[in-house]
């Protein structure tokens, strides 16, 4: 078994991909990290898909799993969670606005105990419709749950494989992140936190459409509370 799985989603990252997989690779090396690198490319309409066909003739321990049609972010980071093979998981955007080198934060909090750890903007740098957006659904998600994390929906983390034993993941768009969130502290994981740095997107763009996405998000967390009100109650065993 590896020890690290660093799992990406990709769609229409043709500009950024390469250099968000290089660097994951100098990481794993320089770290000494026996890791693989686990990528979905959800259905690229650019050249992603060929991309990261020339990449596995450098990089052996880069794994992609295609989907033929675009599934949505969740369903794509979902999927590379299921493939892994690690026994801790790392979650990354391809886009580059996370910084990998940060990693050790990671695996040195996963390493006094806790089962997850996960990274907190210092400063989201995006447009101000996504910031505000974030700090919106970050404000909602606290009130509704009553949870103490300062970034809920960072995709920057660090899993511990356990944490998915008795988790289904279900949202298909980019609330995949707080879903998780939500569900670990339900099941009384230990979760920790670190401050990670943020920057702009050098290439292509984003491909989350806040105003489509914002009913059917807010749908989704009434019907996550009243999920983990019935697995707190015993009247489910799984989350």
């Amino acid at each position: 078994m590896k020890e690290v799985s660093i799992v990406m989603p990709a769609y229409n990252e043709e500009k950024n991909i390469e250099d968000t997989i290089r660097k994951c690779s100098r990481v794993l090396e320089s770290e000494k990290l026996n890791g693989e690198i686990v990528v979905v490319e959800d259905g690229s309409k650019d050249s992603t898909k060929e991309v990261l066909e020339n990449l596995k003739k450098d990089i052996p321990y880069l794994r992609v799993i295609i989907h033929e049609t675009n599934l949505g972010y969740g369903k794509a980071v979902s999927d590379g969670i299921k493939a892994a093979r690690g026994v801790y998981i790392v979650t990354l955007d391809s886009d580059g606005q996370f910084d990998i080198n940060e990693l050790p934060l990671f695996l040195e909090k996963i390493k006094e105990g806790y089962n997850m750890v996960t990274g907190y903007r210092l400063r989201k740098k995006d447009t101000f419709t996504k910031v505000l957006a974030n700090i919106a659904l970050n404000n909602l998600v606290k009130y509704m749950f009553k949870i103490n994390i300062k970034d809920i929906n960072c995709s920057f983390r660090i899993y511990e494989r356990k944490v998915f034993d008795k988790i289904t993941m279900e949202a298909h768009h980019f609330i995949l992140p707080t879903e998780i969130l939500l569900k670990a502290n339900a099941l009384s994981y230990k979760i920790s936190e670190v401050g990670v740095n943020h920057a702009y997107r050098e290439g292509g763009k984003s491909s989350i459409k806040l105003l489509k996405n914002t009913l059917e998000i807010l749908f989704f967390l009434f019907k996550l509370k009243k999920k983990i009100k019935q697995y707190k109650k015993g009247k489910i065993s799984i989350l």
